[in-house]
């Protein structure tokens, strides 16, 4: 089995300016609620904003550069934690780190590329849990999706079925999944 998607992108500069900046405002707003909602003693507007600025760029400087030095750990960790697949008759092509959105929350696991579809398995550390199969034929299209509008991260997965149903993945090396499952759903049409 390959792996795929264990290779992360580096957040960029721009990415990481506007993460900072959306954080502030959030930060702001919420200082400047709270303080009139529950009547705490009056910050100036001054110290309010510096507090949020200096709250918003900490916040997302620091996280993202301890995401990047650590990632491959809790990739491996979270992999550790994510059980096989269970049947023995599917013969796994490729497997890497993925989210799976249920309903508004998604739930990290591990997708798997098998000869008969797609098999996302949920890790242990989720409430939603379970095992979720799409076959190469219930497949009409995939294609890629950006899921935040505000910070482009290019990472999501749309998988449309027959029936009408949408699978919304997050995985790292999108291209690279999209290229591999293209392939499959062309073996599976040849051998049909």
């Amino acid at each position: 089995m390959k792996n795929i998607g264990t290779q992360h992108k580096k957040i960029s500069l721009k990415q990481k300016l506007n993460l900072a900046i959306s954080t502030t405002v959030v930060y702001a707003v919420l200082l400047f609620a709270l303080q009139y909602i529950l009547q705490f003693e009056k910050q100036d507007i001054g110290s309010i904003v510096l507090q949020s600025i200096l709250f918003g760029f900490v916040f997302v400087f620091a996280n993202t550069y301890l995401f990047n030095r650590n990632s491959e750990s809790i990739t491996n960790f979270f992999s550790k934690n994510t059980d096989a697949i269970t049947s023995d008759q599917e013969e796994i092509i490729a497997g890497g780190p993925a989210n799976l959105f249920r309903g508004i929350g998604a739930v990290g696991g591990k997708l798997f590329l098998t000869k008969e579809g797609l098999v996302f398995n949920s890790h242990k550390f989720n409430i939603q849990r379970g095992q979720t199969k799409i076959s190469y034929s219930a497949i009409e299209k995939i294609e890629p999706f950006n899921y935040t509008k505000i910070i482009r991260f290019e990472n999501g997965l749309k998988v449309h079925t027959k029936e009408g149903k949408t699978y919304k993945f997050v995985v790292n090396e999108r291209e690279i999944w999209i290229k591999n499952i293209e392939e499959q759903l062309q073996e599976a049409k040849t051998a049909n």
